[in-house]
C-alpha cells in the first residue's frame, strides 16, 4: 500500500500486468494446494515438481522434434506420478505429509540435477516460449491460463462430487468415512491434482524463462 501511494509507476497498467504474470505460476500451484490444505494436509514437494516439469517440458520442446502437446503431456504425466506416490505414502503408508513431501522434494531436486547434468536446456521452439511470454491482445498468456485454472478450481470444488467430498473430508474424516466416502482415495486424488497443477506451473515457468 505504501509503495503504491508513494511511487508513480506502481499502479500503472504495465506494472500491474507484469506483477500478474509473475504470480501466475504461484497462482496455478495455489489452486491445487487449496484442495490439499482443505483436507488438512500440506505438499512441500511442489518446488521440485515445478523444476522437474520445467526442464522436462523444455527438453521436449525443441523446434521440429515433437508437437507442443507432447511436451505438456509428458510434464503433466510426471506430475500425476509424483502426486500418486505422495498420496499413497501418506494415505496407505501413514507417513506424515510434512515428511513425505519434504523427502519427495529433496529427491526431485536431485533428479533435476541428474536429468541434464546441471546444464540448461537451450533452443526452445517459439510455440513453447509463447506460453510464457506471449500475449492475447494486451493480456499475457500466463495470466489467461491463471484465470482459467482459478475458474476450473472453483468449479471442481463447488460444483462437482469430487469437490464436495474434498470439503467433507476436510470437515471431518471419520464422519466422511462413515458416510461412505473413501477418505484415502480422496487424499491421493488431491495430491495428484496439486502435482499436476505444479507441473502446469512448471511448463509456464520453463516457457517464460526459456
Amino acid at each position: 500500500v505504501v509503495l503504491s501511494v508513494t511511487t508513480s509507476g506502481f499502479l500503472t497498467e504495465k506494472n500491474i500486468i507484469n506483477v500478474l504474470r509473475q504470480v501466475s505460476y504461484n497462482g496455478v500451484i495455489a489452486v491445487g494446494m487449496t484442495f490439499v490444505i482443505i483436507t488438512g494436509n500440506i505438499d512441500l514437494s511442489v518446488g521440485g515438481v515445478v523444476g522437474l516439469a520445467a526442464i522436462v517440458a523444455c527438453d521436449f520442446a525443441h523446434p521440429g522434434e515433437y508437437p507442443l502437446i507432447i511436451a505438456i503431456l509428458v510434464a503433466l504425466g510426471i506430475g500425476a506420478l509424483v502426486g500418486l506416490i505422495n498420496g499413497i505414502g501418506i494415505a496407505y503408508g501413514h507417513v506424515p505429509a510434512f515428511i513425505m513431501t519434504l523427502g519427495t522434494n529433496t529427491i526431485l531436486r536431485g533428479v533435476i540435477m541428474l536429468y541434464n547434468n546441471g546444464k540448461p536446456v537451450l533452443n526452445l521452439s517459439e510455440q513453447y516460449q509463447a506460453i510464457g511470454s506471449g500475449y492475447l491482445g494486451k493480456i499475457p498468456i500466463p495470466v489467461i491460463i491463471l484465470i482459467a485454472v482459478l475458474l476450473l478450481g472453483w468449479f471442481i470444488l463447488n460444483k462437482t462430487r469430487f469437490g464436495r467430498h474434498v470439503l467433507a473430508v476436510g470437515g471431518n474424516e471419520e464422519t466422511s468415512r462413515l458416510a461412505g466416502i473413501n477418505v484415502d482415495k480422496m487424499k491421493i486424488l488431491t495430491y495428484v491434482f496439486v502435482s499436476v497443477m505444479a507441473c502446469f506451473a512448471g511448463v509456464i515457468y520453463g516457457a517464460r524463462f526459456a
